[in-house]
């Protein structure tokens, strides 16, 4: 099986501002709109460490502890292959070697398209978050596993970039 990871800084970022116009989603709320992204994240309800909790199976547990954290990175290494929306066109390319796919020269060029979309759709039209802001800083507090969850996934992407040759796209 593989994964897709995100930052989780920037997912929490992302979910915000997406929802403060999804009508169509049910997490959406009018209310969103009226409050910025510290305020949301200092609301009781907005999802933490959801990484690690959907993972393991803790998505009611009410404070996650480093043994959740412990067994959310085996899961990852054991049973996944990993990879990272920052890093599409290297994760499709490790994927395809991985899967010891075959590509004709319409199947690359099909690739690139969907590469070249999701570029587009990743451009944001909010501003990013400060590294040294407040939002930031509140934000990784809040989903510090998630963060060190994703460090540890960075590590695994690596790895298995590293052993997995040249490019095919």
């Amino acid at each position: 099986a593989f994964t897709i990871m995100r930052d989780p800084i920037d997912r929490m970022a992302s979910t915000f501002h997406y929802l403060r116009e999804a009508k169509w989603e049910r997490q959406y709320s009018e209310s969103l709109k009226n409050i910025t992204l510290l305020e949301y994240a200092k609301l009781e309800d907005t999802p933490r460490n959801w990484m690690v909790r959907w993972l393991t199976g803790q998505m009611t547990k009410a404070k996650l502890d480093d043994d959740d954290l412990e067994l959310a990175k085996e899961i990852i290494e054991k049973k996944f292959f990993v990879l990272l929306t920052n890093e599409m066109k290297a994760s499709v390319d490790m994927l395809i070697k991985h899967n010891r796919f075959k590509l004709s020269s319409e199947g690359r060029k099909c690739i690139e398209e969907k590469l070249k979309e999701h570029e587009k759709m990743e451009s944001n039209d909010y501003p990013p978050l400060d590294k040294e802001g407040e939002e930031y800083a509140k934000l990784k507090e809040m989903n510090s596993l998630d963060s060190e969850l994703y460090e540890h996934a960075l590590k695994l992407f690596t790895r298995q970039f590293t052993s997995s040759g040249p490019s095919l796209i």
